[in-house]
C-alpha cells in the first residue's frame, strides 16, 4: 500500500527551533546556522485595513512563501521524517515496495512538501507509521491534513483489512490518480507497479556479478557500457533464458573465454571479459550506477530524467549549451525575482491558463487579451498581439529574431 501525505499549511507551521536543531544535526557550521536563522527570524508583516497599515506583526514560526531559500529549508525540515522512516525500515518495523526480485526497496519518496510512504498493507505497520507521523508533527510543528491525505491499495488487499486501515489512519482511499512532475504518482492497472518511476529504475539499475545464478544474459542490465547495458548477440546457442552462471568457470573463478568469444559479438565479448569476478561464491547484487556507493537516490534519478528530456528536445540537445545559458541567467545583474521568472518561464512552470487546464483547475484556456489563442506561457509573456505595443518600444529587433520560436526557452 501507499500513503500520500498532505501537510496543512506546511511552510507556515515550521518551528524555527526544530529547523535550527536539524541543521546542527546535519553538520551545518554555527556561522551558517546563525546566518540562516537571522534571515527567517527577522521577518515582519503589516496588514492593510481599510487602506491603513496595521501594527507590525512579528511571527514566531514559519517560512515565507516566495522566498527562494524557503523550499530548500523545507527539504531540510523533511530530513527529520526521512530519518524516522529510515530507522523504522532498518529495524524491519516497516517494509517498502520491492522494485524487482531481490532488488531495491523504497519506503518513501519526498518531492518538496509532497510525500509518498510505502509499506505492507498490515495494521501493525500502519499504526507504526502513524506513530512516526505523530512524533514528526510534535517536533516540527507540521500537521497532517487528513482530508487531503490518501491511501492506495493493491487489488489483492482484503476488503476487511482495507476498512480497518482506513479507520485506523482516518484517511480516504484514492480512487483517482493525479499527476506530479509530469508522471502519474500512482498506477493501479494490471498491477504493473505502484510507481511509474519503476520503469526508470529498471532501465538504469545494473547487476554486479557474483555467481551469476540470478542474472539473465539477454534480459538484464549486465554490461558495463553506459549506453548499451544489455546483450544483443544472437540467442541461438544458449537460449533466451540462459543465466550468466553458464559462462563462469567456478573452479578457476574466471570467464570461459573461448565460449564467450564464440557466442557473442566481438565488442560484447570484450565487455563481458572485462567484468571482474568475485573469488567467493556470493550472490549477484543490483546497484545504482549513478551514485558512488551504489545506493539508490531520487536526486540522481531526477537528474537522469532531466538529461533525457533535454537530450530529446532539438532546440536544447546540447547540455553544455543549456548549462551555460542558465549560468548566464543567474549571473544577470537584475533582481532575483526577475531571474526566477525567467527560469520558471523557460521550464514552462508558470500558472498560465494552459497549464492550469492541464491540471484540471480550469475548464478553458483562451487568452483573455487577444481572445484568439490558448494562453500558454510563451503566448502570455511574448507572442500575444496585445503585448506588441509594450515589447516593440524597446525589443522590436528581438521579436523579429524570435518570430519562429515556439517556447520561452528558445527566446531566452
Amino acid at each position: 500500500m501507499a500513503l500520500k501525505l498532505d501537510m496543512s499549511k506546511a511552510y507556515d507551521r515550521v518551528e524555527w527551533a526544530y529547523l535550527e536543531a536539524i541543521m546542527r544535526r546535519m553538520g551545518f557550521t554555527e556561522r551558517l546556522v546563525a546566518l540562516i536563522m537571522e534571515c527567517i527570524t527577522t521577518v515582519s508583516y503589516s496588514v492593510l485595513i481599510n487602506g491603513e497599515s496595521s501594527q507590525v506583526i512579528h511571527p514566531s514560526r514559519g517560512l515565507r512563501l516566495g522566498n527562494p531559500l524557503s523550499p530548500y529549508l523545507f527539504l531540510i525540515c523533511s530530513e527529520g521524517l526521512h530519518s524516522l522512516l529510515q530507522q523504522a525500515a532498518d529495524s524491519k518495523q516497516i517494509r517498502g515496495v520491492s522494485i524487482c526480485k531481490r532488488g531495491l526497496r523504497l519506503t518513501h519518496l519526498f518531492f518538496a512538501e509532497d510525500s509518498l510512504i510505502f509499506c505492507r498493507a498490515s495494521l501493525n505497520e500502519c499504526l507504526r507509521i502513524q506513530a512516526l507521523l505523530v512524533c514528526y508533527e510534535k517536533a516540527s510543528g507540521q500537521q497532517l491534513n487528513r482530508n487531503k491525505t490518501g491511501l492506495f491499495f493493491s487489488k489483492s488487499t482484503p476488503p476487511l483489512l482495507l476498512d480497518q486501515i482506513k479507520e485506523a489512519l482516518g484517511v480516504q482511499e484514492i480512487k483517482q490518480y493525479e499527476n506530479y512532475l509530469g508522471l502519474p504518482s500512482l498506477v493501479g492497472r494490471k498491477n504493473k507497479s505502484v510507481l511509474k518511476g519503476r520503469e526508470v529504475i529498471k532501465k538504469d539499475a545494473q547487476w554486479r556479478e557474483g555467481n551469476g545464478s540470478l542474472i539473465r544474459i539477454y534480459h538484464d542490465n549486465c554490461l558495463s557500457d553506459p549506453f548499451v547495458k544489455r546483450v544483443v548477440s544472437p540467442r541461438d546457442f544458449l537460449g533466451s533464458d540462459a543465466r550468466v552462471s553458464v559462462l563462469i568457470d567456478r573452479d578457476q573463478c574466471s570467464w570461459m573465454t573461448e565460449t564467450i568469444d564464440n557466442i557473442f559479438l566481438p565488442h560484447e565479448a570484450a565487455r563481458v571479459l572485462s567484468i571482474p569476478l568475485s573469488i567467493r561464491d556470493c550472490e549477484d547484487q543490483i546497484f545504482w550506477p549513478h551514485t558512488p556507493d551504489g545506493a539508490y537516490s531520487v536526486k540522481t534519478t531526477y537528474k537522469s530524467l532531466m538529461e533525457e528530456v533535454l537530450n530529446g528536445e532539438p532546440s536544447t540537445s546540447d547540455l553544455s549549451l543549456t548549462k551555460r545559458l542558465w549560468k548566464g541567467v543567474w549571473r544577470l545583474q537584475v533582481p532575483n525575482r526577475i531571474k526566477t521568472l525567467l527560469w520558471r518561464a523557460g521550464f514552462d512552470s508558470l500558472p498560465s491558463k494552459a497549464n492550469l487546464k492541464k491540471r484540471k483547475i480550469l475548464n478553458e484556456d483562451l487568452c483573455p487579451g487577444c481572445k484568439l489563442k490558448s494562453e500558454s506561457t510563451f503566448h502570455a509573456l511574448w507572442s500575444c498581439t496585445e503585448h506588441s505595443p509594450i515589447w516593440d518600444t524597446k525589443f522590436a529587433w528581438l521579436r523579429r529574431e524570435t518570430r519562429n520560436c515556439e517556447s520561452m526557452l528558445e527566446v531566452i
